[in-house]
């Protein structure tokens, strides 16, 4: 499918990899269906986290975007032309917990391109809708790692 004039990466002969879909949390914890007693089930949400100064360089030279610029305005032009190319509704960016640091230091974080939330079981259910993958991955190339994450904070104001 084409997604705001992005073709897929051409893979050649090689088979397109299968989303395999990650166990989604519960349902978050709100003052509403707090149960006294049971642990709260904190905000996690599901799509792309990447680091800018490697994930988003990568695609950047992966797509031959903007070469020989300087690395920091290509990091943010980038950055941007990959928002563009999601599909509109499903361009919001939160901060997340990076759980591949050392002890997952409090201050490590990475930054998502957002599907879905556990907010609700519907927001829940976007994790699953493979044609909103299947765009994102149109974007982002066929291995893009999609997955829960543990919310920090909105990096932007386009809401999750």
């Amino acid at each position: 499918m084409d997604v705001a004039g992005c073709q897929p990466p051409s893979t050649g002969n090689r088979e397109q990899p299968t989303f395999q879909h990650p166990i989604p949390p519960p349902v978050c914890t709100t003052r509403a269906n707090a149960v006294p007693g049971v642990p709260p089930v904190p905000l996690q949400v599901f799509g792309w986290s990447f680091d800018i100064q490697n994930d988003v360089i990568k695609w950047a030279n992966d797509h031959d975007f903007e070469p020989g610029m300087d690395e920091y305005f290509r990091e943010q032009l980038a950055r941007s032309e990959i928002r563009t190319r999601l599909p509109f509704g499903y361009r919001a960016v939160a901060q997340v917990h990076d759980a591949a640091s050392p002890n997952n230091i409090i201050g490590a974080k990475r930054y998502c391109f957002v599907i879905g939330s556990n907010k609700s079981q519907e927001d829940i259910d976007l994790a699953f809708d493979m044609t909103i993958i299947n765009q994102f991955r149109a974007v982002l190339g066929p291995d893009a790692q999609l997955q829960w994450h543990k919310y920090r904070y909105r990096a932007d104001d386009s809401g999750i």
